[in-house]
């Protein structure tokens, strides 16, 4: 790879951070529109998101209201997670846990069925949270989600 096109690319890179660091902030101090105009801008130069990245984009569009957005991006998340050889499966499982309540709401707003969520909506979870990066339990809160009785958090 030739300097020009590495400096590029890490300039690329910079800019999609900083704009989902400003749209986790906006997402944070309860401004949606500035959550969903940053995730916007990231999403229109980041080629392969990564599937946590996909699943706050999901949130901050259905923070937004925007069920259909929300839904197609927490596809494209669903999807990407199960072919992720990078996350473990407590990781994976967390980040199923963080979809599927707005992904619910989403779906029933639109009136949408969706095969993906069919598939993590049942069934119990045991998710040992040692094995979840403390990065992505900061950014994706299952607060209220501890209660669900098919989900099990270990912390030990």
């Amino acid at each position: 790879m030739d300097n020009m096109n590495f400096i590029s690319k890490l300039i690329k890179s910079i800019y999609i951070a900083r704009k989902i660091s400003n749209s986790w902030e906006g997402i944070a101090k309860g401004n949606v529109e500035v959550a969903n105009r940053e995730i916007d801008k990231a999403l229109r130069v980041y080629d392969n998101p990564l599937p946590y990245d996909l699943a706050f984009a999901g949130y901050v569009k259905y923070r937004a209201g925007c069920f259909n957005d929300a839904v197609d991006i927490y596809e494209r998340a669903l999807f990407s997670i199960d072919k992720s050889l990078k996350l473990n499966q407590d990781t994976k499982n967390y980040l199923r846990i963080y979809i599927r309540k707005p992904m619910a709401i989403s779906l029933a707003m639109i009136q949408k069925r969706s095969e993906y969520f069919d598939r993590v909506y049942g069934g119990e979870m045991n998710i040992n949270l040692k094995n979840v990066p403390d990065r992505i339990k900061t950014i994706h809160g299952i607060r209220g989600l501890e209660k669900d009785s098919t989900i099990n958090l270990i912390d030990c």
